[in-house]
């Protein structure tokens, strides 16, 4: 693992939360914890216009809220997901959300009333995994990272796909978030 530092959006460009319809409220961290990431900045830029995307789609773009992206490579997701999720492999994404789901509309209406931001959690997405799949399933691996920071976003925010109708409700909201910033239904021609 690489010893470089978080990476605010803020040190990044000061100017960008706005123009990507964030308010000052949002902290996102992107925590570059592997040399495998190439073009950081332009992954940096893509984290932050999807978590803009998804808030902006729930009206949540001037909540004060934290989260955190870290983007990491196999073997540390691998680890991470080995202890817990009890699977001793590799994925591609991984959330880890600071609220249920039912506790979040409390969270929202606090942090709006000056009080303290909601703590959504982290998403830990791997680069080995993530672009294996983007080109077996013949995608831009920037289309295919943009899913995966919806996705994980839509964790934290307490949506699921164990479920069938749960999944159905995910999948409708990550193919109109991502057709928001132009980017094709990630389901099509998937099984």
């Amino acid at each position: 693992m690489s010893d470089q530092p978080r990476v605010s959006m803020s040190t990044v460009e000061p100017q960008l939360p706005k123009i990507l319809g964030l308010s000052d409220s949002v902290e996102l961290y992107v925590d570059v914890a592997s040399d495998d990431w190439e073009d950081v900045p332009a992954m940096i830029l893509l984290i932050q216009k999807c978590v803009a995307a998804v808030l902006a789609a729930f009206s949540l773009a001037d909540t004060p809220l934290e989260l955190s992206v870290r983007l990491t490579d196999d073997a540390d997701i691998a680890h991470l997901n080995r202890e817990y999720r009890k699977q001793d492999k590799p994925t591609n994404v991984l959330s880890f959300s600071g609220f249920e789901r039912d506790e979040l509309q409390d969270a929202y209406d606090v942090a709006a009333s000056d009080g303290p931001p909601v703590m959504l959690g982290d998403i830990i997405i791997t680069h080995g995994v993530t672009s294996r799949e983007a080109r077996e399933q013949d995608k831009a691996f920037s289309d295919h990272m943009a899913h995966l920071v919806v996705h994980g976003l839509l964790h934290l925010m307490g949506f699921d796909h164990i479920e069938e109708e749960e999944a159905n409700e995910m999948e409708s909201h990550e193919k109109n978030i991502l057709a928001s910033l132009g980017i094709d239904d990630p389901y099509v021609g998937s099984n």
